[in-house]
């Protein structure tokens, strides 16, 4: 496997950005694995955005159908799913960027300006966490409506089921195979999400008198502190449990040589003698020999006018 160069974006004056560490991010690190080359992940990345990108559109034309639309951005699934998508396509055109430079480098991410960078770490925090939290509570609270509903088509289940299941593998695949970092302090930014997400559902209700979730209800009396409760630690235990998968990847990744602006780590000893015999300079001729193959050249060519000359450098050579 290639040895990658992990450099960092430019460090941040923002003492927030760098507390966050968003400005440590490597962009190096979202196009390329430690299982396979980064061409092999391109490939795998493919099916990927086309699936996001069907679901997509038959999830915005079943909204459309069913004249829902109007509350299409009222579900948590449905911004967790948009950020899914975004963040799949947005790494695939980077990636593809990534291999048409000669040799491979992100350009694209150092290019750009740092808030997409910024926002690019922060939502890959928040997919990560949320396609974990979105499954795991509609399966135990909220499919009902879909498994129990009789007029549900062929068409609710598939899109129910890739929204809610398949988003999951989907987003598994992408923390496996890529080698992106977790920041543990990232977890205030994205358990905030979830608060602003949770304001966004208050004010739904205030104009429209309609809880976006049943167990978000005010009504329920004691019990719906403890769902609010329930659901807010648990977001804190997803992102936690991505920290231990991202770990657990790094260990069982073999380690990589990386070469950054201010460190060189070296994996061992051999790899380092072996890349040190890939590369031998050029034998060149030694002063010596120079000298006799100029003085040489200069008896031959004058040797007929300057016979005494001739002699008294092959003298000197001898």
């Amino acid at each position: 496997m290639p040895a990658y160069r992990d450099e960092r974006i430019d460090s941040s004056n923002s003492k927030i950005i760098q507390w966050f560490k968003m400005d440590q991010f490597e962009p190096e690190r979202a196009v390329t694995s430690y299982f396979v080359s980064p061409k092999t992940l391109l490939m795998i990345r493919i099916p990927l955005v086309l699936y996001s990108v069907i679901v997509m559109w038959a999830d915005i034309g079943t909204a459309i159908a069913d004249n829902e639309f109007k509350h299409y951005f009222a579900y948590f699934t449905r911004f967790t799913f948009v950020g899914l998508h975004a963040y799949l396509v947005t790494s695939f055109c980077h990636h593809v960027r990534y291999l048409r430079c000669q040799p491979s480098h992100p350009a694209s991410f150092f290019n750009q300006s740092a808030i997409l960078n910024y926002l690019y770490v922060w939502l890959y925090h928040t997919v990560v966490t949320f396609n974990i939290l979105t499954p795991v509570v509609y399966w135990a609270l909220l499919s009902g409506s879909l498994l129990n509903d009789p007029t549900v088509t062929s068409v609710d289940w598939w899109v129910g089921v890739s929204l809610h299941t398949a988003t999951l593998f989907m987003m598994m695949t992408e923390v496996i195979m890529t080698r992106m970092v977790l920041h543990t302090r990232m977890v205030l930014l994205v358990f905030s999400t979830v608060i602003c997400y949770m304001m966004l559902t208050f004010i739904i209700y205030g104009a429209e008198k309609w809880w976006v979730y049943s167990f978000l209800d005010w009504g329920q009396g004691p019990s719906a502190a403890i769902w609010y409760i329930a659901v807010a630690v648990f977001v804190v235990l997803c992102f936690f449990l991505q920290t231990g998968i991202h770990a657990l990847r790094n260990k069982i990744g073999a380690p990589r040589r990386v070469v950054d602006d201010d460190e060189t780590i070296m994996p061992t000893e051999k790899a380092y003698v072996s890349d040190k015999l890939q590369y031998q300079e050029p034998e060149m001729p030694s002063s010596n020999e120079d000298k006799r193959y100029y003085s040489q050249t200069l008896v031959d060519s004058s040797l007929e006018s300057h016979i005494t000359l001739g002699a008294s450098s092959t003298d000197h050579l001898a």
